[in-house]
């Protein structure tokens, strides 16, 4: 849905979606006519060459701040979406998830500083209304899914039908910092 958007931006180009998981990496590749994917460990030299991407699309991944700066075109931009603290706040007090580190924003400036500046950042809000199978999913994507308990599926039935909550994230964006 992200990769889509971008390359459906006016100056959109051809790029490809990284992920660790070959599903993943083929749900991308579906995504859009000009959408390529590559599995590949975020944390390792990712395989593409230097300086050719013009946006490098970091949401809720790791963050490998030397290969993004390696990667990134001359002008180019690195745009990270991380959580805030209340991001999706109902779902993770209702079901005692892992909650958000207050000080994630300056973890993440730590990560990318040496090669990378930020040049801008806002915060974005909605509002979501999930039956139980969606809380599943968004439960299932998040790093909760390796901490949780077995009687998850328990937990969530005993939700409201419909549960309300909030999207609550940070969308930041770096330059080189020799730029």
């Amino acid at each position: 849905h992200h990769l889509a958007a971008v390359l459906d931006a006016p100056d959109g180009r051809p790029g490809p979606a990284i992920d660790r998981s070959e599903h993943a990496a083929r749900r991308a590749a579906r995504a859009h006519p000009w959408a390529g994917a590559i599995v590949a460990d975020a944390w390792a030299r990712l395989p593409v060459r230097d300086g050719v991407m013009a946006v490098v699309l970091s949401i809720f991944a790791p963050r490998h701040g030397a290969e993004f700066a390696r990667v990134l075109a001359r002008g180019g931009t690195v745009v990270v979406v991380t959580p805030l603290s209340d991001h999706l706040d109902t779902i993770v007090a209702a079901l005692g998830l892992l909650t958000v580190d207050q000080r994630k924003a300056e973890r993440l400036e730590r990560r990318l500083g040496p090669q990378l500046v930020p040049a801008a950042a806002r915060e974005h809000r909605h509002d979501l209304a999930l039956d139980h199978g969606a809380v599943a999913a968004v439960v299932g994507m998040g790093p909760s899914a390796h901490h949780v308990e077995r009687d998850l599926a328990d937990r969530i039935a005993a939700l409201p039908t419909i549960v309300h909550t909030q999207v609550a994230v940070r969308i930041a964006c770096y330059r080189h910092r020799d730029l």
